[in-house]
């Protein structure tokens, strides 16, 4: 386990080089139970935040392995949302949910595809699906079972190792996994000899300049301790990616209703560090609906459908004011 001993410490911003103070200290994983203490550190020039301190390479694979919880992942209800996700509305859908912030999405039947950080394998699963064809990336071992039983090409390796098959792509994706790497400079250098020249790289990741963010400070689910190594503003990822020549070509923020839901969930208890929460466990969340009475299961069901249409509104107007808690970029090589 990590030393977490939080002292005073000198630290420039792994982004551009400026003067970065703490924030905010003691910060604790307040999903899986992983135990350690940490600081968020703050970038004034470009508004990058980062962890510290840092997990090794070694420890990466290891926390997500023993704490992440993928390895309770079913995959008939991996199958069931995926083929939720060809439907003929579902782009109203995922526009109304605000889960339209996701690559394959996006990707075209023509262009090879990488998809790094696959998770459940749902977006690989997706692209497979429309005959795109896509290899996948992986720290966890965990997923390996998933990649197997639907018969996805997913290497359980560093990117760094990847790259050395000599593969190049027409589309890189990113769901929700920048802010994972240790070393973001590494990880663009990759990208960039992983890319062909006229390829393109689309990025889904927290808006740490986002209105949830400032409204719910410490508390912000994003944070995702220690799991998230950084925290970027639009501003800290044009300047990361113009160091190899890429360019944003378009950039907006799109919030999951979902993340709402939770966040409002999350604001309002504590926990202690070493502890896991029921909030996301899905199965656990379940089983407490369950012992519930049928009166007071149907008042929150009515509730929660009243409150649904709150959040809706919520979030998409908030993104188009581009202060939404996901941002989602395109890059192009210059």
């Amino acid at each position: 386990m990590i030393n977490s001993a939080m002292t005073a410490i000198n630290m420039s911003c792994p982004i551009c080089s400026g003067v970065i103070d703490e924030v905010y200290g003691e910060m604790i994983d307040d999903r899986y139970g992983y135990p350690g203490k940490f600081s968020i550190y703050h970038c004034a020039d470009c508004q990058h935040m980062t962890l510290h301190p840092k997990l090794t390479e070694g420890e990466i694979g290891e926390i997500y392995s023993k704490y992440y919880p993928r390895k309770s992942f079913s995959g008939k209800s991996i199958r069931a949302h995926v083929d939720s996700e060809l439907g003929p509305y579902s782009p109203f859908k995922r526009w109304i949910n605000g889960t339209n912030n996701q690559g394959q999405f996006k990707a075209h039947e023509s262009e090879f595809v990488l998809d790094i950080g696959v998770g459940s394998c749902e977006s690989l699963l997706y692209l497979k699906e429309r005959g795109v064809k896509a290899y996948g990336v992986e720290a966890d071992v965990n997923v390996k079972a998933i990649a197997d039983y639907f018969d996805l090409k997913v290497y359980i390796e560093t990117l760094t190792k990847f790259k050395e098959r000599g593969i190049k792509f027409d589309l890189i994706i990113l769901n929700q996994v920048i802010e994972h790497f240790i070393n973001p400079f590494e990880l663009v250098q990759n990208l960039s000899e992983l890319l062909n020249s006229d390829g393109r790289i689309l990025i889904s990741c927290p808006n740490v300049n986002s209105l949830f963010r400032a409204i719910f400070s410490r508390t912000w689910i994003n944070w995702h301790v220690p799991y998230h190594q950084h925290h970027f503003s639009r501003s800290s990822l044009e300047r990361l990616f113009s160091n190899f020549e890429f360019k944003i070509n378009s950039s907006k923020t799109i919030t999951p209703n979902l993340w709402l839901n939770l966040q409002i969930k999350n604001a309002y208890k504590y926990i202690q560090g070493g502890d896991s929460r029921h909030l996301w466990n899905h199965q656990a969340t379940q089983n407490s609906a369950r012992k519930a009475s049928l009166v007071w299961r149907i008042i929150r069901k009515m509730s929660e459908i009243a409150s649904q249409f709150v959040i809706i509104i919520l979030c998409r107007l908030i993104d188009f004011m581009g202060l939404g808690d996901s941002l989602y970029v395109e890059l192009r090589k210059r």
